[in-house]
Order: C-alpha cells, then sequence, then structure tokens
C-alpha cells in the first residue's frame, strides 16, 4: 500500500486516503481526551484560533481555551458512558474566541472527539432549517426521475454559487455518468451525459462517500497542515479523519481537479438502500468559501433528497413490481400443480412474461426446455458447466457474457447478456434469461483508453488532461438488467427452492406413508395367508374323517379349494371390499354345467357381502351343490333345485334369506351323520356370520334356508360382470392319450403336480421348463401337440413364447394365479386361461377344447401388440 500522497493511478485504488495526517487550512482541528477533554493532537494554523503555536496546545485543557460553556456541551455529549458514540458531526456549535465568533462541529471517532474549528462566513440563510426546508419544497414530484435530477443540481447551483453542479450516476461498473446538470451561465462547459471510468472515482473514495455525506476543497491550491503529534497517542496509527470535514485530499485528485480547470469543489452523496447511488458534484473556476452552517444545511439536504430519490426510484419501479408480482403468483400455482419446466414455459404466463427477455432455458436434471430466442443445447451444456464451476448459487446477471464468457462472442444475437438462476446443488438446475446485443454509442469525458500520462509528478502517472466528449461505439453487450428484474430473479429463485423443498419434504411424508401402509398391507397379507393355510389345514383335517378313500378326499380338497379360489378372485377384483352373492352363484353353477344340464334355477336380487362372508357362503355352497349331485336332487336327470334369496324382515332385524329346495331326486334318508358339509352348515357357517342355519333332511329332497345379518351386505357396490360359464368335454372326452403337451413354469411344486395330472390323463409331457431362455429354445426346438404355459415366469412375462408358439400353429392354454382380467398383448387375448389353483377337470378340459380346434398362425412378434385392459402383468 503506498503512503498517502505517493501514489499514482497505478496504485492510487489502495492510497490509505483516510488517514493522511494532515488537513485543509481554512480551519483548525483539535483531537481531545474524551475522558479529560486534554488535546492530544492538533493540525491548521492554530494561532489564528488561540495565540498559541500546535506544540503550546498540546496538553491544554479545552475549557482554557473555548470556555466553559462549549466545554460543557462537549462533555455532555461525549464524556457520558450513555454519550453519542457514533461515527458522524454529531455536534454543532458557535463558540466566541479571541473575539471572534468561530463555528465548531464535533464528532467522536478513532477514540477521540475531533473537533474542528472554522471561521464563521456569510450563509444565505439566517435559519438554516427554514433554508433546507425551502430547497425540499422546490424538487420536484417523485413521478418523473429526470426532472427530480435536474431539480437537485438546479438547488444547489442557486444556494451555493458554483460554476456547475452536476448529478453523476454510478453504473453496474462503477463507471460514472452525468445524468443532470446546472451551470451558472453557458459560457461554462457543459458535462452532461459524459461517462467517466471507474478508475476516476476510486473503491476507497467511493465507500467514503457512501460513509460520510460531503466532502468540500474551497481551494485545491491548499498547502496541507500536518497532525502535530503525527500519530493518535491512544491506538500508535494515524489519526482516521473519515468524518473530518477539513481532512486533506489526495494530490491525485487535487491535480484531475486542475486538469479539469476546478479550482474549488464539493461533493454531496447520494445514497438509496444503503448503496451509494450517485454524487452531487460541484465545480467553480475559483476558489470558493461556503460557511460550516450552510454545509450543515447541505448534507441535511442530501440526506432528504436521498429519500426523495429512493421513493422516486421505487414508484418507478413499483408498477412493474406488481406485474412481476402477478406473474409471480401464477407461476407458484403452476409450479404446485405440474412439473418445473412445464409451469415456468408450458402455458402463459410464462417467464418471458417474468422478465422480458428474448429467451428463457429451463433446465432440469441436465435437459434443456428453451422458449424464445436461446442458444442450441450443446451452447448451453458448455454456458451451464462453465457456470458450474465460475459462478457461486444464486443470481447471476451480465450484459457482456463474452467478457468472462469467450465463446459467447458467436452468441451475440441471442447471448450477449445473461441472468442465471441456480435453483440447486448437485446438479444444478437452472433457469436462464437471454438477451442479444444491442450496439450504443457512449460519449466518455476524454479517452477511456488514455486515463493517464505522465506529468509533473515525475515518471508517476497523472489523470488526463483532455476531459473533451470522446465517442465510442460499444458492440458485444446488452441492454443492461434492471435491478426490478434481478430483484424478480431473486423471488423468484427463492419461491423455486421452497416449492422444491416443499416437494421434498411431500416426497418424504408420502414415501413415509407408503411405508407404513405397506407394513399395514404385508401385515395385512401375512394375516389372510395364514388365515388361508390354516383354513386349508381345517379343510383337510375335516374332509379326511369324511372320505372312503385317497382318491376321495382328494377330489373333495380340490373342489373345495376351487370354491375358495373363485371367492378369493371376486374378492380381489373389489379390493376384498366385497364379493358379488349372484356371480358366486352364477361361478359355482358355471364350475358344474356340464352335470348339472339346466335343472337349476336361481331367484334374487343380486347384493354384495363382506369378505368373511363371501368365502364361507362359497363354500356353503359348494357343498350343497356337490352333495345335490352325489347325493340328492341332480343325482338323477328329473331333479330340481330352486335357490332363491332375499332380504326380509324378521323380529325387527333385516336379513338376506337365502334358501336352497331340492325336489324330483330319489328320496331323502334321514342320519345322524355329520360329513364335512353338514358340519360346515350348521356349526362354521353360523359362527363366521353370527347367522342361522336350518337344515332340513325331507323325503322328497333337502332344504336349507341360510339367514345372513343384512351388516354383511355391503351397500354402494356395483356387481362385477358376470362370467360366462365354458362348456367342457364330457369327461370320456377328457382323455390326451399320447397328446405331447409342452409345460411351462416357474413354481416346482405346481410343475410336479400338473405333471402328474397331465401324465395319469395319458399325455406327454414336453419340460416342464422354469424360466424364459430355456423355454423360447425349447419352442422353437421340440415337437409338441399343445402348451400350457405360465403367464409369469419369475416376474418376466411369458407372451414371446407364446407367440412364438402361436406362428407355430399349435394351440396355447394360459395358466395364472392372478385375476381374469390380467394385462396381455391383444393378439393373446382369445387364449383360453386356467386359474390357479387348478380344477384338474378344467384343466384338462380346457387343454382338450383347445386341441379339438387350433388356432390360426399369428403374425405377431413376440415383443409386440397391444394390450387389453387389467393390471400391468400377469
Amino acid at each position: 500500500m503506498p503512503a498517502f500522497g505517493e501514489a499514482d493511478l497505478t496504485s492510487c485504488d489502495r492510497e490509505p486516503i483516510q488517514i493522511p495526517g494532515c488537513i485543509q487550512p481554512h480551519g483548525a482541528l483539535v483531537a481531545l481526551d474524551p475522558e479529560t477533554l486534554e488535546i492530544v493532537q492538533v493540525a491548521g494554523p492554530t494561532e489564528q484560533y488561540f495565540s498559541l503555536g500546535k506544540p503550546a496546545l498540546i496538553g491544554q485543557k479545552l475549557e482554557t481555551q473555548i470556555g466553559s460553556a462549549a466545554k460543557i456541551r462537549l462533555e455532555a455529549q461525549f464524556s457520558s458512558p450513555h454519550g453519542n458514540a457514533a461515527p458522524r458531526p454529531s455536534l454543532a456549535l458557535e463558540v466566541q474566541i479571541l473575539n471572534s465568533r468561530i463555528d465548531a462541529t464535533a464528532h467522536l471517532h478513532d477514540g477521540l472527539v475531533i473537533l474542528e474549528l472554522e471561521p464563521q462566513r456569510p450563509h444565505p440563510a439566517d435559519d438554516v432549517l427554514d433554508l433546507v426546508h425551502s430547497m425540499i419544497g422546490h424538487l420536484a414530484p417523485v413521478d418523473n426521475l429526470d426532472a427530480l435530477l435536474q431539480s437537485l443540481a438546479r438547488q444547489i447551483q442557486g444556494v451555493t454559487g458554483y460554476d456547475r453542479v452536476m448529478v453523476y450516476r454510478f453504473r453496474e461498473d462503477d463507471s460514472g455518468h452525468v445524468v443532470a446538470e446546472s451551470r451558472a451561465s453557458d459560457d461554462v462547459p457543459s458535462y452532461l451525459d459524459l461517462h467517466y471510468p471507474a478508475s476516476d472515482i476510486p473503491a476507497q473514495a467511493r465507500e467514503l462517500y457512501r460513509r460520510s455525506w460531503i466532502r468540500y476543497i474551497p481551494d485545491v491550491s491548499y498547502t496541507p497542515e500536518p497532525l502535530l503529534p503525527v500519530l493518535n497517542p491512544k491506538t500508535g496509527q494515524p489519526l482516521d479523519l473519515s468524518f473530518s470535514r477539513l481532512r486533506a485530499v489526495s494530490p491525485v485528485h487535487l491535480e484531475y481537479l486542475r486538469n479539469m480547470g476546478v479550482h474549488s469543489s464539493m461533493s454531496l452523496s447520494l445514497i438509496v438502500g444503503g448503496r451509494l447511488w450517485g454524487l452531487i458534484a460541484c465545480h467553480a473556476a475559483a476558489p470558493l468559501f461556503l460557511s460550516s452552517r450552510l454545509r450543515l444545511a447541505l448534507e441535511v439536504f442530501a440526506q432528504l433528497a436521498s429519500l426523495h430519490l429512493g421513493s422516486t426510484l421505487e414508484l418507478l419501479d413499483s408498477s412493474d413490481r406488481i406485474a412481476i408480482r402477478d406473474v409471480h403468483d401464477e407461476l407458484t400455482r403452476a409450479m404446485s400443480r405440474h412439473g418445473l419446466a412445464e409451469a415456468l414455459i408450458g402455458a402463459r404466463p410464462n417467464l418471458l412474461d417474468y422478465i422480458g427477455a428474448d429467451g428463457v432455458v429451463v433446465r432440469v436434471e441436465g435437459e434443456n426446455f428453451a422458449l424464445g430466442n436461446t442458444p442450441d443445447n450443446d451452447q448451453i451444456d458448455a454456458l451451464v458447466e462453465w457456470l458450474n464451476e465460475n459462478q457461486p448459487e444464486g443470481v447471476f446477471a451480465t450484459d457482456h457474457l463474452a467478457k468472462v464468457f469467450p465463446p459467447a462472442k458467436d452468441l451475440l444475437d441471442r447471448a450477449a447478456g445473461l441472468m442465471a438462476l441456480s435453483v440447486s446443488r448437485h446438479p444444478r438446475d437452472y433457469v436462464l434469461w437471454f438477451l442479444p446485443e444491442l450496439v450504443s454509442t457512449v460519449t466518455w469525458a476524454g479517452d477511456p483508453g488514455k486515463p493517464v500520462e505522465p506529468g509533473p509528478l515525475g515518471d508517476r502517472l497523472t489523470p488526463r488532461k483532455s476531459f473533451d466528449a470522446w465517442q465510442q461505439t460499444v458492440t458485444g453487450q446488452s441492454r443492461p438488467w434492471r435491478s426490478v428484474e434481478i430483484d424478480a430473479a431473486r423471488l423468484l429463485r427463492t419461491t423455486v427452492l421452497e416449492v422444491v423443498l416443499h416437494r421434498i419434504d411431500q416426497s418424504l411424508r408420502e414415501q413415509e406413508k407408503a411405508r407404513h401402509q405397506q407394513e399395514l398391507l404385508m401385515g395385512e397379507l401375512d394375516h389372510r395367508v395364514k388365515n388361508t393355510i390354516a383354513t386349508i389345514q381345517s379343510l383337510v383335517r375335516l374332509s379326511s374323517k369324511s372320505a372312503r378313500d385317497l382318491a376321495t378326499f382328494t377330489s373333495a380338497i380340490e373342489k373345495r379349494l376351487q370354491s375358495m379360489s373363485k371367492a378369493h378372485s371376486l374378492l380381489s377384483s373389489s379390493r376384498w371390499e366385497s364379493a358379488s352373492l349372484r356371480t358366486i352363484v352364477e361361478d359355482e353353477i358355471a364350475a358344474q354345467r356340464s352335470q348339472l344340464e339346466g335343472n337349476i334355477t336361481v331367484e334374487g336380487d343380486d347384493f354384495s357381502l363382506e369378505p368373511r362372508t363371501a368365502l364361507s357362503f362359497a363354500l356353503v355352497l359348494h357343498e350343497l351343490v356337490t352333495n345335490a349331485i352325489k347325493h340328492g336332487s341332480l343325482s338323477s336327470g328329473e331333479g330340481r333345485v330352486a335357490l332363491r334369496w332375499d332380504q326380509v324382515v324378521k323380529d325387527g332385524a333385516n336379513w338376506l334369506v337365502f334358501t336352497w329346495v331340492e325336489s324330483g331326486g330319489p328320496p331323502v334318508r334321514n342320519t345322524n351323520r355329520r360329513g364335512f358339509g353338514r358340519t360346515l352348515l350348521e356349526r362354521v357357517f353360523a359362527e363366521d356370520v353370527s347367522g342361522k342355519v336350518v337344515l332340513a333332511m325331507q323325503p322328497d329332497g333337502v332344504r336349507c334356508t341360510i339367514d345372513i345379518p343384512f351388516e354383511k351386505v355391503v351397500t354402494g357396490h356395483s356387481r362385477p360382470v358376470g362370467r360366462d360359464g365354458q362348456a367342457l368335454p364330457q369327461p370320456s372326452a377328457l382323455s390326451l392319450d399320447g397328446k405331447k403337451v409342452f409345460v411351462v413354469e416357474d413354481d416346482g411344486l405346481i410343475a410336479i403336480d400338473v405333471t402328474d395330472v397331465l401324465q395319469q390323463a395319458g399325455a406327454i409331457v414336453i419340460g416342464p421348463y422354469a424360466r424364459l431362455a430355456e423355454g423360447l429354445s425349447a419352442a422353437e426346438d421340440k415337437d409338441f401337440d399343445i402348451a400350457l404355459l405360465d403367464v409369469d415366469l419369475s416376474g418376466k412375462p411369458s407372451w414371446p413364447i407364446a407367440s412364438l408358439i402361436q406362428k407355430r400353429g399349435i394351440p396355447v392354454v394360459l395358466t395364472t394365479g392372478y385375476s381374469e382380467s390380467f394385462r396381455r398383448p391383444a393378439a393373446m387375448a382369445k387364449l383360453p386361461t386356467v386359474s390357479k389353483p387348478y380344477d384338474t377337470r378344467l384343466l384338462l378340459g380346457q387343454l382338450a377344447a383347445a386341441l379339438s380346434q387350433k388356432p390360426p398362425l399369428s403374425d405377431c412378434p413376440p415383443e409386440t401388440g397391444s394390450l387389453v385392459s387389467g393390471r400391468p402383468r400377469a
């Protein structure tokens, strides 16, 4: 860091201008210990104020020099532990020294009370508050920015008498632009609309302007007055004069002013939202001394003018902000319903309605969704890679993309300007707005390419001497992004992050809910499976007691399991809510149709039974039908069975009453023997459904009345469409002697069982095959007459095997544990299907029926074909 006064333009941005070690000579500075008010440092022409030189003042008590009244005010302000320690000129007072009236200001900073003294000078008003009030009253209304800025310049010029007063606005790149000007006469050169490079007011000077409202140089040709002693005795460092009104100015800046022909200067800061928006810069061609009181008034005016300016800027942006907010609310609602890309650019309003750009890209999980005039996907990918490596999260905006991302030089018609909004971390998703090139002409105060040249300070580079208008054509840049647009991008980013976090939270909640539901379903499944196994166990035990031999036992168990299976399928189709009574009846009749020959009549409206009642009723009905076929009225051709059910009121309660009446069969012998069916009817069913069962063994036929409590009937569920029973060949036609049956089944026990059934029917079994690959290979090479294919092979559908066999012209029968509405290719929609567990007679009957009429050759390739309705896999 160069010492104060030794910097040139290559290092002036590092010059410590807040600790110059000296002051301007139009006043004197006295630094006091805040506890004792003893003088510890002095600077300036002290003899004019105290008749004492600087060395003689060190160690003096303030009271002896400025009087007790001023001393009391200073003590009250700075000596109290509750005093104001703000680093600002916080006290202005008038003192009388050596019969002269002196204007004094004091502030506390760097551990010392800094008292600055100036001789009283004339000022344009007796009351500075009246002056400020009058100046504010003459400002332009807040709805016109140009008029307001021009009014500021005019007010300051009229009060101070400076030759030229300019409003100097800082741009985003810290360069300056003169946006308003007031001159004492036309002979004064105009700097209106000129631009100045950022180096003219370096960063540390801009920071001082932000912290202090005024900087005043009455005569640029002054000789600085050094501080005595050089170092602050409290800190051992140079005294910080950031807030001193008399602070000396950098020699580089003084030469800059002289090169402009300026001999007196004053600057007032315009601060909006805590940021240095601009300056009111005042120039005079001759030295100009303003009173301390006037400068205090101008400082207050600058503060009020900054508030006025902030209100004007806010008002000008308010209509845009309202429109942006309305679009933002619409986009927020869309994001709550749709994915990010669809919500932001899929409809109106969209992101181009939100921020006025030529094009926008929404990048989500590496995929680009574009709207308007944008770079292509490869160019976007390269830009995103650069953003990820070089820009932090948040909002990045530039009107000169090619300056920081050189490949953009080839994209000026689409992407001279960029505003990027990152909405996630790894990988980053983005919203990217693009602006095209806008060629413009900028008029500079002198050639910005030659801001410095050798000067009288030796070989050091010094400020330029020419400030003549110098025009530059600016290319490669877009229009600047407005602050309201950048704020809108930040708002959208916050909203998108909130939406994303809400969706993550919602997803976690849904996952937790799904996990909980899965646990409940697994528990329910475990319960049902164990109950089913226990039911089968009971069926086996009870059936074994009444069976005469193994063949009878096996047949009875098989048929009872088939009845349970059909009821289970019905319940599955309704998500285990209910099963249709009529469908249970129709299914049982259809299963025995070849032996019934229309000897059963059915009458009754449809009702839906709750699951446990449906399962028990299916078993009861199966026992009644089976007993009628074996021993009762359906064992002869003339016998009949009448089934009827209806809702009946008994003893003030609603019942669903089902009656079974046999007639025309052989005489019934009454017996006390209790087989499985009678036990099921009179004990198990009654207990399961809390119902009543009356079984009468009349000589002319069995009569059974079943009363089901109506609360076991589920209301509000429509009855599933009934299924037509298939006419199967009679038992004599079920022989498969010599037929080669190709079997594909992935369950080992079922494969052994079905192989045994087929071999007992005289078939030659090819297989069985458990995997898709081996099944395909065998289906192509082996010789067989018919195929029996399990639809699902360890999670893989067997459609390729079925399609290959169909193309060979060989009939196919499908097997599945799913419902009959499972999803299958359209070319296989009409293939016969046998549900598991198998009914041996139905299985053999379907195979025999399929062999009697071979299907036509299929032209459907193994992996294609539309799907019929049902579940996604079988």
